[in-house]
């Protein structure tokens, strides 16, 4: 009898560690708060981002704006096709279902804002400690991308 209560122990441990856990867990909005860029012909840390990720059980949805964006005054008429041309230059954005594999993030995108990158599916590996959220992503050509994220308010 021992036994058996040891080995239910051990399974109920093993459940709650497991990935329908990791998933939950990433449940909710996250601010990013740095960029960190390894490689590439851009590499840095940038700490004036735009970007929020909103996860679900699972689906997720991301809006980012990396880089400088062109001011456009209050109470302009019409603007030029050039202006809001770059306005979405560094515009980025992306939904879809998602699934986690021990560390690994696995994202589906289904809609996404360049035509091309719906159906990409991206592996990232991810960390949550508390209210802090790290992505880390290395694309084709080993450029790596850490997004540092805080829970939103």
């Amino acid at each position: 009898m021992k036994k058996l209560v040891m080995v239910a122990v051990a399974m109920v441990g093993l459940c709650l560690s497991g990935g329908a856990h990791a998933q939950a867990s990433l449940n909710g909005a996250w601010r990013a708060m740095e960029v960190v860029v390894t490689g590439g012909e851009n590499p840095g840390i940038y700490a004036d981002v735009q970007s929020m990720i909103v996860f679900s059980e699972e689906h997720y949805s991301v809006v980012s704006n990396f880089g400088e964006r062109p001011d456009i005054p209050e109470g302009v008429g019409p603007i030029s096709d050039e202006l809001a041309l770059a306005s979405f230059r560094t515009f980025r954005a992306n939904a879809g279902s998602y699934n986690v594999s021990g560390n690994r993030l696995i994202r589906h995108f289904m809609l996404a804002g360049n035509p091309r990158d719906v159906g990409v599916t991206l592996e990232s590996e991810y960390e949550r400690r508390g209210d802090t959220l790290t992505i880390t992503t290395t694309n084709d050509q080993g450029v790596t991308t850490r997004i540092n994220y805080a829970m939103a308010d």
